[in-house]
């Protein structure tokens, strides 16, 4: 198996007054928004969505997993899956470091989900995690 991309544990966290049910309408307006994103369900405080090509391949799978305690609710995303690709030389040689195909519009979305939840509730906390401190 390939060597996991560091961008591979790449998450936003949110902390928020808002309920379960405003929080999950909340992500499936911003999905909605933005056009590679397709949200394809949710079931027990999960939503499951996906990064897809023009032609309609999933680039990327995530989930965002809600908890609700004590008036607060608690979401992040996790990356389920995902393709590389990485520029060659003679089909042989790597020449560029691997990207994950469709991040950029991941990265847009977690960043678009931070503001409007951040709008929505003044006490929220949310944090993107794009690499793993090391040490």
């Amino acid at each position: 198996m390939a060597k996991p991309h560091k961008y591979d544990k790449s998450r936003i966290e949110i902390d928020t007054a808002l309920s379960q049910e405003k929080l999950a309408e909340v992500i499936g307006g911003v999905i909605d928004v933005h056009k590679p994103l397709h949200l394809e369900g949710e079931e027990d405080g999960v939503i499951l969505a996906t990064v897809k090509s023009f032609v309609g391949l999933v680039l990327i799978s995530f989930a965002i997993a809600m908890t609700s305690e004590e008036g607060r609710t608690r979401a992040v995303s996790e990356m389920l899956d995902y393709s590389m690709s990485q520029e060659t030389l003679f089909y042989l040689i790597p020449v560029s470091p691997r990207t994950i195909n469709g991040y950029g519009d991941y990265r847009r979305f977690m960043k678009a989900l931070k503001s409007v939840v951040e709008e929505a509730d003044p006490t929220a906390k949310c944090v993107i995690i794009e690499q793993e401190s090391v040490g």
